[in-house]
């Protein structure tokens, strides 16, 4: 293919982009192959044409990846410049943010109801399964709150945890009278969610009528049990007695106490369950959760078929486009960001990034880049996301991500590296 021909392949291919071409291995070979190597070439359509091809650095020889129309984007240290005659709609930065309900939110109400009708709603467990830092535990909190229970406790999974974490633990106490010491259980965290509510003597246990029910007080208590899936089947085995649902609302859960000389626990009959993790409980199911090493054990299946529905979390971009203008007020930056967030999941799953970015990470960039701004700081964009996300990944990933900050905000990250003045050790391999 000669020069002309290529050279208005490529023009057109990036206008078409919006400014920027990503070059895929396959869709864009031909044009990979021309411009590996051709200093010419590459020259020429800079200075004719303002076209940068960008290079991954870190292969030999370098690999052209981006095409990129300079003046299209704008660099970090000029975006709020520019910006200001871009604005989507009138809005103020701010350090808070709306949390954004995923779609499903109304079935998850529907599901719930239990915490204000538990007299003709029976109660439920609910799985929730998704990545980190998507929204599952804040969700959890706003929706217990809207479906009416008084309060969320919350417990964690982990493989080292023992039945006396969920049951509580033996104490000595002292009576001040006699000073003789006895040995008491005090009261663990599932026995408090599940009894809140309800009226207790003054040893915090359940105090039940004559026909052996409990005497509600007040609203119910949802748990939320996070990393479900690192539980070991020794904690399975208490949560497979409180997991069973009875078979008729206003009904209560029971937990037999076997470190308590058998005491038998009644729940609220509002008491909900609402397990969190980042995988359906069957370990490891394909290499995007490998990441996830803690909750690779395969879970009992009795326990398993006991909390359902599943409710399947993600990213919800639209959220993460939200909370950037809530807290930057700037729609070109927020379309930089954006942009960015883009290619570095895609980096994520084409195997060329290892650590998956969050909408959590959303936030920490937004609020770092909005206290640099206010300080201005050069090139406060790239310097926030140096400190909030580039500074935590591994070396094998940094060249990758570096390329994506040059293309997006015209800045090399290395400049950052060294500016602290520390000297590390740096051992020869």
């Amino acid at each position: 293919m000669a020069n002309v021909s290529i050279i208005t392949v490529i023009v057109d291919a990036v206008q078409n982009a919006g400014g920027i071409l990503k070059l895929e291995a396959i869709a864009h070979k031909e044009i990979i192959d021309v411009l590996t190597g051709n200093t010419q070439l590459r020259s020429e359509l800079a200075q004719k044409y303002n076209l940068v091809v960008v290079h991954n650095n870190n292969v030999t020889p370098p690999v052209p990846i981006y095409i990129k129309m300079t003046g299209q984007k704008v660099s970090s240290s000029t975006v709020s410049k520019n910006s200001s005659k871009k604005k989507l709609k009138p809005v103020s930065a701010s350090a808070e943010h709306e949390y954004i309900k995923p779609q499903f939110w109304n079935e998850l109400i529907c599901q719930l109801e239990a915490g204000k009708e538990w007299a003709t709603e029976k109660s439920v467990n609910l799985r929730f399964v998704g990545p980190h830092g998507c929204g599952k535990t804040e969700g959890a909190i706003i929706l217990a709150k809207d479906c009416g229970f008084d309060r969320v406790y919350q417990m964690n999974g982990r493989a080292d945890m023992t039945s006396g974490d969920l049951l509580g633990e033996k104490i000595v106490e002292v009576d001040e009278k006699s000073m003789q010491s006895f040995i008491k259980l005090q009261v663990g965290s599932l026995e408090m969610a599940m009894t809140h509510g309800v009226e207790k003597d003054v040893n915090g246990h359940v105090v039940l009528d004559a026909n052996g029910n409990v005497k509600v007080t007040g609203a119910p208590a949802v748990l939320f049990y996070d990393e479900y899936a690192s539980t070991p089947s020794e904690v399975n085995i208490v949560l497979n007695q409180i997991t069973q649902i009875p078979r008729k609302p206003g009904q209560s859960r029971e937990l037999v106490l076997t470190n308590d000389g058998g005491r038998k626990v009644k729940s609220h009959p509002g008491f909900c369950i609402i397990f969190s993790g980042n995988t359906n409980g069957n370990g490891i199911a394909d290499e995007a959760q490998m990441v996830y090493t803690a909750q690779d054990a395969q879970q009992d299946g009795s326990f398993l078929d006991r909390i359902k529905p599943v409710f399947d979390w993600g990213y919800n971009l639209k959220a993460e486009k939200k909370i950037m203008m809530a807290k930057l007020a700037d729609d070109t930056l927020v379309g930089i960001l954006m942009a960015i967030f883009n290619d570095v999941r895609t980096a994520y799953n084409d195997r060329n990034v290892e650590t998956l970015w969050s909408t959590r990470d959303v936030v920490d960039i937004c609020d770092t880049i909005r206290k640099y701004r206010k300080h201005s700081y050069e090139d406060y964009v790239a310097l926030a996301l140096y400190r909030t996300k580039y500074s935590t990944l591994n070396p094998n990933e940094k060249g990758a991500v570096a390329v994506i900050f040059k293309m997006h905000l015209n800045v090399e990250v290395s400049k950052f590296e060294d500016m602290d003045g520390f000297w590390k050790p740096n051992l020869k391999m």
